[in-house]
């Protein structure tokens, strides 16, 4: 089973953080007045456009990998029941420590997907309470919508697994295995981007909130100072 997993796994999921700078350029060209407001409204129609292509590309992933892991686990049951009909005990053991090699595999990418939807609850929560704040939340929302676009990707590769290791209780063949290794190791990429994003988005957020403290501050200390003077 050890054995098993160190085939399937590979790699450790790490999930780390780094400090990446997105900007947009902008030439400085003014747009004509005449034109400004038609461009302006063009460009609102697009981000609502893409915002619900997105969103129905987001639902149909999720119905698409939840139908394909349901599957995988009623075929997984059904090959722990025709294990029980084996007469050799000795391949029966092997059958059931390669299913359990499999499902323990599996494991570890549902126990990575849990963290980073607790990070993300977490962040939202955040977001929400300060939303009387007047914060520019703008990168921070964007952040984890990249993240999550990303975790439904990863589960798209985690059903994907499930499907090739649910197919039977034999060895995998050559063609799985190398199939289960890069459909791994793609997950474990989108895993460590996904962590990324939550983080940058944290980061953002707190310096958010601290960029306001401070000029809230300096702002009474400004009235303090100016109320005395008077």
């Amino acid at each position: 089973m050890k054995k098993y997993l160190g085939l399937v796994l590979g790699l450790v999921f790490v999930l780390s953080f780094s400090n990446n700078a997105f900007a947009i350029v902008d030439d400085g060209t003014p747009l004509p007045p005449q034109e400004k407001g038609t461009v302006i409204n063009n460009f609102d129609g697009e981000m609502r456009e893409e915002k619900m292509e997105l969103k129905e590309k987001m639902e149909k992933m999720k119905m698409e990998s939840q139908e394909q892991r349901e599957q995988a686990k009623e075929k997984m049951e059904a090959l722990k029941e025709s294990i029980k009909k084996e007469k050799d005990l000795k391949k029966m053991k092997e059958k059931e420590e390669r299913l359990m090699g499999r499902e323990k595999a599996l494991e570890r990418f549902d126990k990575a997907i849990e963290s980073l939807n607790k990070t993300k609850e977490r962040l939202n929560n955040q977001i929400t309470k300060v939303a009387t704040l007047s914060l520019d939340l703008t990168t921070v929302k964007e952040k984890v919508s990249q993240a999550d676009i990303k975790m439904e990707e990863v589960k798209n590769k985690v059903a994907e697994i499930s499907t090739v290791l649910s197919t039977s209780t034999n060895q995998l063949t050559t063609e799985n295995k190398t199939k289960v290794a890069t459909l791994t190791k793609e997950a474990q990429i989108l895993i460590k981007e996904s962590q990324k994003l939550l983080n940058e988005a944290v980061k953002t957020l707190k310096d958010l909130i601290k960029e306001k403290r401070a000029s809230t501050s300096t702002t009474s200390n400004n009235r303090s100072t100016s109320n005395i003077v008077q």
